[in-house]
């Protein structure tokens, strides 16, 4: 009799579930971010930390390129943040993988290499920490001989790493400007070329090519970040690319000799801007684009009026001009003081992180039209915002919680990083060691999804979760969870047993 109880049971139940659920190939067929809510707040998951920041997403995507949000989230820099993130996102704004960091060490630079694995700067350590598809760490990168700069880290195809390393030295700045500090901290800039065997073949520094007088700051403070270098990249000739916050400018290094090849803004600019007189200052992330064009995120400190935005520019590096060819400008301004990027999406949409400002992320289409914007919570930042195609294949389990709510017994489970689940198996048993009844299958609506077991707990008093892909095919199954103490012997289906 108890086995054809659980038989009813379990059948009912699944049926329940089956008609309130959208299929599999539903599923599959609903358009990305076509759910109907604006806000997310994980920390109303069960299976979330309760500090994890809400994310609110103001325009719902739509056009957008493939691929999840990559994005960290702080309080800002010099702030204290009890609770640091970097995070995966749907174009629902719902998570996808979370990983909380100590107070206080917050990781930038969350994004995925060419060679498909995932890096971000690791405050605890210093250095880049690189994962594959797994999430575990594959590799630990960093300068040798030198602190690692938290602005970049570029892995390039052939396995070399590009560095900015800032450099301090004490100057006597009253040689310098009037009314120097005598005993000034000077952080100069040092670039650094790493090969695949951790040898430096190629390294260039800043005190040996820029003029103090070449900054932007003030230099007659006891601390100066003189330069603040924020991007590298390869031009399309092999030389490199830096761009400098306090230098208002980018600048071309010779990747032989480590001569200036060329300064493109600020006060030693050599170009002529063409259809952009405002030009650009405290400017980050210089890019190339496939057409042979780049990009810059120009914070816009100190220009009237203050505002930020992304800009595409031709450079003619033999006649020295620059033509701006497209800008994107938010509606109303947005303007960052620090920090941002833009990036240019496959479909020829730009992922626009606005930095230190509100939007967190901005993502539009060639013609300016937006195709999704996303802001964290009040006074979050993230320093910056990527898209990138993503599978997640965790080497940990689904978490599956079991919480009483008044007379309820409900089950909370999800699979942090996991992007390749359909649905959810649930199997209960009267044993942890006999979940062999399949009480259901819920489909996975959410980052974290929830089943109602109250009726089924006079005869099942363990459950686990087991996660399906689209083909139908079990996964890693989570945890296995006893009900709260007290509700599992009840009296079952009084008239079934008449």
């Amino acid at each position: 009799m108890r086995s054809l109880i659980a038989f009813a049971v379990a059948l009912g139940f699944w049926l329940v579930l089956a008609s309130a659920a959208p299929s599999m190939a539903q599923m599959a067929s609903l358009p990305e971010g076509s759910a109907p809510h604006t806000v997310v707040n994980p920390a109303a998951y069960v299976t979330v930390p309760d500090d994890f920041p809400t994310i609110t997403v103001t325009v719902p995507a739509s056009n957008t390129a493939p691929g999840y949000i990559f994005i960290n989230s702080f309080a800002g820099p010099g702030l204290p943040t009890p609770a640091p993130y970097i995070m995966i996102l749907d174009n629902r704004g719902d998570l996808v993988f979370w990983h909380k960091q100590p107070p206080n060490r917050a990781g930038t630079d969350f994004k995925k290499q060419p060679n498909g694995w995932l890096t971000y700067y690791d405050r605890t350590i210093g250095k880049f920490r690189a994962l594959d598809e797994t999430y575990s760490t594959v590799r630990i990168y960093g300068a040798i001989n030198h602190w690692t700069n938290h602005h970049d880290f570029q892995l390039l195809p052939n396995g070399h790493q590009l560095y900015l390393i800032y450099d301090p030295r004490i100057v006597d700045m009253s040689q310098v400007v009037p009314g120097g500090h005598p005993n000034a901290l000077v952080y100069g800039l040092i670039v650094q070329e790493v090969d695949a065997n951790n040898q430096v073949v190629f390294e260039w520094r800043s005190w040996d090519h820029i003029a103090f007088t070449d900054s932007n700051q003030d230099l007659t403070t006891q601390e100066i970040d003189l330069i603040h270098g924020n991007a590298v990249e390869v031009d399309f000739d092999g030389n490199l690319l830096i761009s400098s916050r306090h230098l208002d400018e980018v600048t071309k290094i010779d990747r032989r000799t480590g001569a200036v090849i060329w300064r493109w803004g600020g006060k030693r600019n050599q170009f002529t801007f063409i259809n952009d007189p405002r030009g650009f200052s405290h400017i980050h992330d210089i890019r190339l684009l496939p057409n042979g064009h780049y990009t810059i995120y120009d914070n816009g400190n100190n220009l009237t009026p203050e505002y930020s935005r992304a800009l595409e520019y031709v450079l003619d590096q033999e006649n020295k001009t620059a033509t701006l060819v497209w800008e994107y400008r938010n509606k109303p301004d947005t303007f960052a003081w620090g920090m941002g990027n833009a990036q240019r999406l496959p479909n020829g949409n730009t992922l626009i992180g606005w930095g230190t400002a509100t939007p967190t992320l901005t993502e539009v289409t060639p013609d300016g039209r937006k195709a999704f914007e996303l802001s964290l919570g009040q006074g979050q930042q993230s320093y910056r915002a990527f898209r990138f195609p993503w599978v997640g294949r965790p080497a940990w389990p689904p978490l599956l919680v079991a919480q009483a709510e008044g007379s309820r017994v409900k089950l909370y489970y999800s699979w942090n990083g996991a992007t390749e689940v359909a649905a959810y198996r649930i199997y209960g048993g009267r044993r942890a060691g006999a979940l062999d009844t399949l009480v259901g299958t819920q489909a996975k609506t959410a980052f974290e999804v929830s089943t109602d077991v109250t009726s089924l707990l006079g005869d099942l008093c363990f459950f686990r979760a087991v996660p399906v892909d689209q083909a139908g095919r079990a996964m890693t199954p989570s945890n296995v969870v006893a009900v709260p103490a007290g509700r599992c012997h009840r009296v079952f289906l009084p008239m079934l047993l008449r």
